[in-house]
């Protein structure tokens, strides 16, 4: 942008001399024929000097330009790209529209749906493809997959069943571990997700997905158990966990928060409310998620402690569940901060939890404050 600027400066700068040299010229020479040389001058002048002003107004009027964020504006070669990416969905479609026979076309317009994040579009291709090809199941995982992250019933959709059904016959399909692992845990089968996961943990997973699976696995673990497991019975040490939870919702405020460190991350400020502080008479597990705007399975999560409350935390796509899911690139969002007692991902009845819808043209910072109980 610097470089256009100079250029134009320089340009104007040209035309401004093309008027004012040769009026100059003549007033010096004579101005034979000229009744009123200075005028002529002086009118001369004004428009060379008027000229780049009135050239930079009309420029701001009809530019396409984002006068308010030009960071924000999308590089030439990236509408390029978009662009080109729109033109090749099309033409593939117009094709297969006249060879629907076409099975590897079928599967390139449902990855090219999936990597724009138009879940809904992807599944009616992988369907037209899994029609093709009813023993690939590798296909079929691909299909659920889509259907799942498409579906606002999340694992107790269609997707969620597909999963539960490939899981008998491909238990080996890395994909089907991770999202028949993530079905079980929600429909309240653990020990099967546990199973899943801890298979899908040895074939060495991205870096999200391994931190997830350890961070569900541990809970389970002696240690797990102690810090952020389940509620159970009052003892003298958890009445005494008790008055200190209430004394720190009471007392200390919510921390101030600092810029984010991400500009496409999402600042999250997580409080209690302090009329639910008497449900918690221990620490306990704190699931902070995304879901779509029309709900759906989470599509990133951050797990922390209800000893940690209040506190201010970050989401970004590094937190996200499934490998091409940015968050980033979702202008709406819904958020969920629930306190698990029961220890589960799961909601549960008596879990505490609070929501918010978020949209991006807010800001990055959001509150979310839990004020409810799962009933």
């Amino acid at each position: 942008m610097t470089t256009f600027w100079i250029l134009a400066l320089a340009i104007a700068l040209v035309g401004s001399a093309l008027i004012v040299v040769p009026l100059m010229r003549s007033f010096f020479s004579g101005h034979e024929g000229d009744r009123h040389p200075s005028l002529t001058l002086g009118t001369g002048i004004a428009v060379a000097l008027l000229l780049p002003v009135a050239a930079l107004m009309l420029y701001a009027r009809w530019s396409t330009w984002d006068w308010s964020g030009g960071d924000t504006q999308m590089s030439a070669q990236e509408a390029e790209q978009v662009h080109s990416m729109d033109e090749a969905i099309a033409t593939l479609e117009t094709r297969l529209a006249s060879e629907p026979a076409d099975l590897e076309g079928w599967q390139m317009l449902a990855r090219s749906y999936m990597s724009r994040e138009q879940f809904d579009n992807a599944a009616r291709s992988y369907q037209q493809a899994v029609e093709l090809a009813p023993d690939d199941l590798n296909l079929r995982a691909d299909y659920a997959e889509a259907v799942f992250l498409s579906d606002p019933a999340g694992p107790a959709g269609e997707g969620g069943m597909m999963f539960a059904e490939l899981v008998e016959q491909t238990p080996e399909n890395a994909k089907v571990m991770w999202y028949g692992g993530f079905v079980a845990f929600e429909t309240g089968q653990d020990a099967r997700g546990r199973e899943l996961w801890s298979a899908l943990l040895e074939r060495n997973p991205p870096a999200p997905i391994r931190r997830i699976i350890e961070e569900r696995l541990g809970t389970s673990s002696p240690m797990g158990d102690t810090l952020m497991g389940g509620a159970q019975a009052a003892t003298p040490e958890s009445v005494e966990t008790k008055v200190a939870v209430e004394a720190k919702t009471e007392a200390a405020p919510a921390p101030a928060p600092a810029p984010p460190t991400d500009p496409d991350a999402i600042q999250l400020s997580v409080t209690l409310s302090p009329e639910l502080s008497n449900h918690l008479t221990q620490a306990a597990p704190l699931f902070i998620f995304a879901r779509g705007a029309s709900g759906g399975p989470p599509l990133a999560v951050v797990r922390r402690g209800s000893n940690e409350l209040p506190l201010i935390i970050e989401m970004s796509d590094e937190n996200a569940m499934m490998q091409g899911v940015k968050i980033s690139s979702m202008p709406e969002l819904q958020l969920v901060a629930r306190v698990s007692l029961s220890g589960s991902p799961a909601a549960k009845s008596g879990d505490l939890f609070g929501e918010v819808k978020y949209s991006r043209e807010e800001g990055q910072q959001v509150a979310i404050v839990i004020d409810q109980v799962v009933e």
